[in-house]
């Protein structure tokens, strides 16, 4: 192996450490051909029956070539075995390959042309004397991003785009300028949204809803009753949070690390500054959110809440999730209390109160803000359970 590592290093044409994975496929329709597809393949392959590779590509036959590079770590013979539908002809380092490929461990240049016929499929596999048949691996296949067409680099940008477009949730409102996404809606799942928030941070949202959530309503008390309605509709049929035993915090420290939670955020009990990784995500106002019992299950079900799967589903029992929920949220800060209104008796909207005429879910009572609080002045304590 370290012979094979050193042979991969002292080869030059090509620098190994610029080579980036995928192939660069360039499709041409043979019923339309000015319908044209240029993108990076992660390997040389077109499912059975796939009618069009791209909305682009009208269904029908069509010419794909891909090039790019092939990884060799084998010193011995190596036997090919394209299965396909149609007409191939495939290279290695200018040289056809007619099935048994003799040739120095390295990455070798490869051309695979592809033309279909009838129902569509090709698939490359090989076989060695210390491997049995397989699909050539995606990871063997690699392309080198200077030599990128200019229409490949074109469709990397819109494909950026379009996953931009899909993660931040343009094409709910834009639906005709966006027609091929169909994404699930980016934002959490507002089910039983009463049993993991209080009125009091859920009205603060709606005025501050930060960075992911378009801002609706007017700033401060001008949009307070808009605000006040939502929160009274979105919470109405909420229960209160069900008293649950917390985990042991210590072992949720452990799991946090070893689980990999600590990949994307900050451990909650040490200074951010202190921390090696600048940009991980902090971990905010968990105690505004979830009770144990509702951080635990969202963390064994993180989809559930967010099925744009921002948070990925790590598989961890019950005794785990409740520990490191117990952990979470022993370093979180206390959650905001349910405070006065400040649109105080009669003042705003005319006869009946707005706090009798929106009633909240047993949970909590609809918020009326202090006078501290309308200063910006924190008010502690935690939200009724």
């Amino acid at each position: 192996m370290q012979l094979i590592s050193l042979l991969l290093l002292l080869q030059d044409p090509v620098a190994v450490d610029q080579l980036r994975p995928g192939l660069v496929a360039e499709y041409r329709s043979r019923v339309d051909p000015k319908a044209t597809l240029t993108r990076i393949d992660l390997n040389p392959t077109v499912a059975p029956g796939q009618g069009s590779p791209h909305p682009r590509i009208p269904t029908g036959e069509y010419d794909v070539t891909w090039t790019g590079f092939l990884l060799i770590q084998d010193a011995d013979d190596i036997d090919f075995h394209p299965s396909c539908n149609g007409i191939f002809q495939i290279e290695v380092d200018g040289a056809s390959l007619l099935g048994t490929m003799k040739v120095k461990p390295g990455f070798h240049r490869i051309e695979i042309r592809y033309a279909t016929r009838g129902l569509a499929m090709f698939q490359l596999y090989w076989e060695g004397k210390t491997f049995a048949r397989e699909f050539v691996p995606a990871w063997k296949f690699r392309h080198l991003p200077s030599e990128l067409p200019e229409a490949a680099m074109r469709e990397i940008g819109a494909q950026r785009g379009r996953e931009l477009v899909a993660k931040l949730g343009c094409a709910r409102c834009h639906t005709a300028a966006f027609p091929g996404v169909h994404d699930p809606a980016p934002g959490p799942s507002l089910a039983d949204l009463g049993g993991h928030v209080n009125a009091t941070w859920l009205i603060a949202k709606l005025d501050e809803p930060g960075s992911r959530m378009p801002s609706l309503f007017p700033k401060g008390a001008e949009g307070l009753s808009d605000r006040r309605r939502v929160a009274h509709a979105l919470l109405n049929d909420g229960k209160a949070r069900a008293p649950d035993p917390a985990g042991d915090h210590r072992m949720g420290r452990r799991h946090f690390v070893s689980v990999g939670c600590a990949a994307c955020h900050f451990l909650p009990d040490e200074a951010r500054e202190d921390q090696p990784v600048p940009d991980r995500v902090p971990l905010e106002g968990l105690n505004d959110r979830f009770g144990h019992a509702q951080l635990a299950a969202f963390l064994q079900n993180p989809k559930k809440r967010y099925p744009d799967g921002r948070m990925p589903c790590i598989p961890v029992g019950a005794t785990v999730a409740r520990d490191i929920a117990a952990f979470v949220l022993l370093w979180s800060k206390p959650a905001v209390a349910d405070a006065p209104d400040p649109v105080e008796d009669g003042r705003r909207g005319g006869g009946a109160r707005e706090g009798e005429a929106l009633r909240r879910p047993a949970t909590t009572a609809l918020p009326k803000t202090s006078r501290s609080a309308r200063r910006g002045s924190p008010v502690r304590g935690r939200a009724s359970r």
